[in-house]
């Protein structure tokens, strides 16, 4: 089951609310409090896209990975959308007027524990898993396949890893 952390701002109507969190329940992802910072992902779910919710996503994106849903009644406009993405968030869905499309949070969700799972096993070992991690989650951004076991520079996260070792042999 996947797990995240789930967050509405104060714009967000309560039938939204109620509306998403169902729909989230039924795709089987469990969420938490967002001061429950025990999932390492977080939805956050906004109706605008100002100064103020864009601060509270900095924050937010400080200790997590973050999805921003856009669930206004119109989707946000292209600066609105590099905004978020400015301010912390991983990815931008945009679900106007209430077009929920659940699969597009479990995808997300389940290609980026791929990748931390990826990320998490050797070769990439302290000091390099922070760089590692940042570098992955670019690649999995960018990237439609399906993760499957990194070949030799198959990404630049594996020229990251090949410089550090030959740094380690000088």
């Amino acid at each position: 089951m996947l797990s995240a952390w789930l967050h509405f701002f104060d714009s967000v109507p309560a039938a939204t609310r109620e509306r998403i969190a169902q729909a989230l329940a039924g795709a089987r992802v469990a969420t938490v409090s967002v001061a429950d910072r025990s999932a390492p992902y977080g939805l956050a779910v906004l109706t605008e896209v100002d100064g103020a919710a864009l601060a509270q996503l900095r924050l937010l994106s400080a200790q997590s990975t973050v999805l921003a849903i856009a669930a206004g009644p119109d989707a946000p406009a292209t600066s609105d959308s590099w905004a978020l993405l400015g301010a912390g968030a991983a990815d931008v869905l945009c679900w106007p007027d209430g077009a929920m499309q659940v699969e597009q949070v479990t995808a997300r969700l389940t290609r980026w524990a791929a990748v931390r799972k990826l990320v998490d096993t050797p070769p990439c070992v302290p000091p390099w898993s922070a760089p590692a991690r940042h570098g992955a989650r670019w690649c999995a951004m960018w990237s439609r396949s399906p993760p499957s076991p990194i070949r030799r520079y198959s990404s630049p996260l594996m020229m990251v890893n090949d410089v550090h070792n030959k740094i380690q042999k000088n």
